[in-house]
């Protein structure tokens, strides 16, 4: 088994395990947050933010990952989240959709990431002023995954 297989089936647990971390201390710095995301915040949030992380650190498996060991490495993240949550892969599909079609149309990365969280912890599209809170949220994911495929 490859680091990379070792990164990919420690993945989940990692997103999860800071999802559910941080719901607390961004709901504190970003009170906003904990409004929009109402009485099912924490639970919305930690499959959410689990996901986000997973596809953070998937958008990167291009770049970072050798191009022989890519399916095997997203079949092993497919494997994961499927145990995880049956919705799992599902969502990660929609957040690649969501971030790719936002990059493409000139939304920075940060923001594009954030804003799937937002949407989907609203079940709607976020107003103007919600939107502000897509930075900070995309950031925290990409200090924290970006790098996962890295020695």
């Amino acid at each position: 088994m490859t680091r990379f297989d070792q990164n990919a089936r420690q993945l989940v647990s990692a997103a999860n395990l800071l999802a559910i971390s941080s719901y607390t201390s961004m709901t504190e710095a970003l009170p906003l947050l904990e409004k929009i995301a109402g009485t099912e915040g924490t639970k919305n949030w930690d499959f959410l933010m689990t996901v986000a992380g997973v596809g953070t650190a998937f958008l990167m498996i291009a770049d970072r990952v050798p191009e022989p060991q890519q399916p095997e490495v997203s079949e092993a993240i497919r494997c994961s989240l499927t145990s995880w949550d049956s919705q799992g892969y599902d969502a990660l599909r929609d957040f690649v959709v969501f971030v790719k079609r936002n990059v493409d149309g000139g939304v920075d990365l940060s923001n594009a990431i954030g804003s799937w969280v937002l949407w989907n912890v609203k079940l709607a599209a976020p107003e103007a002023e919600e939107l502000r809170l897509a930075s900070p949220i995309g950031l925290y994911l990409l200090h924290s995954f970006a790098r996962w495929w890295d020695e």
